[in-house]
């Protein structure tokens, strides 16, 4: 693994240096000093090597948050200092990436990421097939809405602010009581039924 990380770091430095769509693999093998059937042993492409490091990152947070998780959005807020730290780098590859490639890798990145929130043992009773399959659509969705809106607005608004405010108005103020709820009429109850 030691190798594979190597290939991650060299392919961040050079995010920090040149436009995505000028890093080559050959540019990070160079980096690292390694031959290029070692990145293909390892990744497929570049789009692959970023998918990889996405998923680990969702991983670390996962991990990191899983006793402590009771809501969806400040469960998944860490990754918000890292998306900063990172804001060069992450906006290089949003900018130079198609609109609809990099919003169907978002959505894929969210599914995962909302898989692993709602299959967590957090649950109590743990959700059965058809709300686990409700719940992760809801929320990769909302997941992915609220992160390509932080992104097109090159990160340039508080998400933190934005996800702490929607929790207390949704679900609670200081009591306790969600300070905003929306009441469907009798017709739009059964609508749902």
């Amino acid at each position: 693994m030691v190798v594979e990380q190597d290939i991650k770091e060299a392919f961040w430095q050079l995010l920090e240096e040149k436009p995505y769509n000028k890093i080559s693999v050959n540019d990070i093998v160079n980096r690292c000093g390694i031959h290029r059937n070692t990145f293909y042993y390892h990744f497929e492409n570049i789009p692959d090597l970023i998918r990889k490091m996405s998923l680990d990152w969702i991983d670390e947070i996962v991990k990191e948050n899983t006793d402590t998780a009771a809501r969806l959005m400040p469960y998944f807020a860490p990754l918000i200092p890292r998306g900063l730290k990172h804001k060069k780098k992450i906006m290089n590859i949003y900018r130079a990436v198609d609109h609809d490639i990099a919003t169907d890798f978002i959505r894929k990145m969210a599914d995962y990421a909302a898989g692993r929130y709602f299959e967590g043992s957090h649950f109590d009773p743990p959700l059965n097939d058809e709300d686990l399959r409700l719940m992760r659509h809801y929320g990769r969705n909302l997941f992915t809405g609220v992160l390509i809106d932080w992104l097109d607005a090159d990160m340039g608004f508080d998400l933190m602010q934005l996800i702490n405010r929607s929790q207390q108005l949704l679900f609670g103020g200081k009591e306790g009581k969600p300070l905003y709820y929306p009441v469907l009429s009798e017709d739009a109850e059964e609508s749902v039924k």
